[in-house]
């Protein structure tokens, strides 16, 4: 993965690791994120989740087009085979393995970019795996909407999150070094409620 930077606009490029030459396919979808407002943090986490992805095919491999014309069952095991390549740190040299969350928000990225390249070419097979769910939710002003989603049963379980608990000391350091009164009093009732920030901030005065 590269970035370009043109005048106030980053663009980034999926490119062959020996030869260096551009993937016409990657980047045209990465274009078109960033032309969607995506935030360049968003663009970029796409493009690494397609470079881990064109590794594991390579790897495996297949092409794109190949997996669009899977079976079903053939389809199932290799989004899953991914996710688990993901999980044993085989995208990376970092010697710590991300969390299943992080597998799964990279597997999501890649089912955006087969829906682009479906939308691209007529013809072009199938994401099987992907089922529809119609949802219900309330808006800001309480009207009820309902949308089409698709999901996918293979992905990786919801670990338990384990929370940080900050020292003493080191909210001394906190208090210490912030010059606002707001401040102090926003750290001393964090620590001492345990509430969240957005919890905090949003409390009024009777």
């Amino acid at each position: 993965m590269e970035q370009i930077k043109e005048a106030e606009q980053i663009w980034f490029v999926v490119c062959e690791t020996d030869s260096m030459n551009i993937l016409l396919e990657p980047t045209k979808y990465l274009k078109h994120k960033t032309r969607e407002h995506c935030s360049p943090n968003t663009v970029k986490k796409i493009a690494y989740a397609i470079s881990y992805y064109l590794c594991f095919l390579k790897e495996c491999g297949y092409g794109i087009e190949q997996v669009l014309q899977m079976k079903y069952a053939n389809q199932q095991e290799h989004f899953v085979r991914f996710l688990y390549w993901l999980k044993e740190g085989k995208h990376s040299e970092r010697k710590k393995k991300p969390n299943n969350a992080t597998c799964n928000s990279y597997l999501q990225e890649i089912f955006g970019y087969y829906e682009f390249i479906l939308l691209e070419y007529e013809n072009a097979g199938d994401v099987k795996v992907l089922e529809s769910r119609d949802i219900s939710y309330n808006g800001v002003a309480g009207v009820r909407f309902q949308r089409s989603i698709k999901i996918f049963r293979g992905y990786l379980p919801e670990e338990k999150s384990v929370g940080k608990t900050i020292e003493e000391k080191n909210i001394k350091k906190l208090l210490n070094a912030s010059d606002s009164i707001r401040n102090k009093l926003l750290i001393l009732l964090l620590a001492e409620t345990g509430f969240r920030i957005g919890e905090v901030l949003g409390m009024e005065k009777d």
